[in-house]
């Protein structure tokens, strides 16, 4: 009887893995598509459509910056003043809108080392510019040059317009407006050389290179993407500020500190140019 029960065992346990391989080899299985991805495609809409515009607009902003300050120049007032402020904050946002594009020509020159480096020296440029000797291509000079100085030259020099206006129609007038003129001067000649040199070779270059590999256009683009995201926008304008990555609040590390009510409005605009750029 036992022999009889443990044959038929056996038997059941044979049926139930018949049974459940023919359950299995009666599912179809779909075969996963091969994707195709034209990434040429996608890079010249990146170049044509979003990077090169939104330099040549920075570029435009960035000339009325200079015009604005040549009439300030001329005829140093309250109301000239406030005018360089304004183009100054119209520059800073459009500014936004290219500094994630870290490479090719901005990578060669250091274009955002160059232009946003903050909080700035205040100390160091106090001193260039009683000196009036000082070399702003030096990489040791970055923090006291592009818009953070411009923050603290348009907004930092004192506590009402008319105390900033003292030290452009005071004794060292000329230093104060040579050093202001400087830094402008440096800012647009890196973004002279950023626009030219995309839209005179590397915009071919970079669309040309549309393999896979980590030194591709595409690989390249979407890592310093993700750098700038988490980096500058995220930690730098937010996090480090807020104390969320240092532990204490860092008020003097906001972007456009001597202009502090902007800083959201900065943060906000940079949001937005990520946000336009990942939707193409």
């Amino acid at each position: 009887m036992k022999k009889i029960i443990g044959i038929l065992c056996v038997l059941a346990l044979v049926w139930a893995c018949s049974n459940d391989s023919e359950t299995d080899d009666s599912v179809i299985v779909d075969q996963e598509e091969e994707v195709s991805f034209e990434r040429s495609t996608m890079l010249v809409n990146w170049a044509d459509n979003i990077i090169i515009p939104s330099y040549q607009a920075f570029t435009a902003d960035m000339d009325d910056l200079l015009n604005t300050f040549n009439t300030f120049k001329a005829d140093v007032n309250e109301g000239n003043l406030i005018a360089l402020r304004a183009s100054w904050l119209n520059a800073y946002k459009s500014w936004q809108h290219v500094e994630m594009f870290e490479i090719g020509p901005a990578e060669s020159v250091g274009f955002q080392l160059n232009m946003n480096i903050y909080p700035t020296d205040n100390e160091k440029i106090d001193g260039f510019i009683v000196n009036g000797s000082y070399d702003l291509s030096l990489s040791s000079n970055r923090s006291a040059k592009g818009f953070p100085a411009l923050d603290y030259l348009l907004n930092g020099l004192g506590d009402t317009d008319a105390d900033i206006l003292a030290f452009y129609n005071g004794d060292n007038k000329e230093a104060y407006l040579q050093y202001t003129e400087d830094v402008l001067m440096d800012m647009q000649s890196l973004t002279e050389t950023v626009v030219s040199d995309w839209t005179n070779g590397y915009r071919d270059t970079f669309v040309a290179n549309d393999g896979a590999s980590s030194t591709a256009s595409v690989d390249r683009m979407v890592n310093d993407y993700i750098f700038y995201y988490e980096k500058y926008l995220r930690a730098g304008k937010m996090g480090i500020p807020l104390g969320v990555f240092s532990g204490s609040t860092l008020p003097r590390n906001v972007e456009a500190y001597y202009e502090a009510t902007i800083s959201n409005d900065l943060f906000l605009e940079g949001l937005s140019a990520v946000q336009d750029f990942f939707n193409g």
